[in-house]
């Protein structure tokens, strides 16, 4: 009750639940595509309970609004590469030294956080908090690099995959009818 003074627009614990089952109810009518991504804004409305005024931007936990607009198989790869990165990042921190370790766990244990605090709340697509996101997976995946000479194109050809869904992200979130 407190932070409601601080900002009467927040949504509280009980509205940010009513939000979540009310977006997977919608997603569950188109699993397989979504609704797309950055469309949750317009494409929510005409499942957005009677009872929730204004207009709702995002489901306030980042795995449900990916699964309503990506679908279930937008929702599988994020959290097959989530998963990928992990393994292959522990793996790869486990033969390093202590004191080499420590900045690779502790990318690790803050994405960790970040990841656990998506089930409640749309951090991810807040532009500095992904950025950020961007870098400790960064600081985690050169951990993985074993010294031996990788093609050039491919790790560039994904950056250049992750930054472009990443402005998508980032535009989408400021002007929900424009997507690059």
């Amino acid at each position: 009750a407190r932070f409601s003074t601080i900002d009467p627009f927040e949504p509280s614990g009980d509205l940010r639940w009513q939000i979540a089952k009310a977006t997977t109810a919608a997603a569950l009518q188109q699993p397989l595509l979504g609704f797309g991504w950055g469309a949750h804004p317009t494409a929510f409305h005409p499942w957005q309970p009677v009872s929730m005024q204004g207009q709702i931007q995002h489901a306030h936990n980042e795995y449900i609004n990916v699964l309503f607009e990506a679908g279930f198989p937008g929702l599988a790869v994020v959290l097959a590469g989530l998963v990928l990165w992990f393994v292959r990042v522990w793996r790869a921190q486990r033969p390093l030294p202590g004191p080499d370790r420590m900045p690779v766990a502790a990318a690790m244990a803050a994405v960790g956080a970040l990841l656990i605090h998506a089930f409640v709340d749309f951090d991810l697509r807040i532009p500095s908090i992904g950025l950020l996101a961007g870098t400790l997976f960064g600081l985690g995946a050169a951990a993985v690099r074993d010294g031996t000479a990788r093609p050039a194109w491919p790790p560039a050809l994904i950056g250049l995959l992750f930054a472009l869904g990443a402005m998508g992200l980032a535009r989408s979130s400021a002007d929900p009818l424009t997507i690059l």
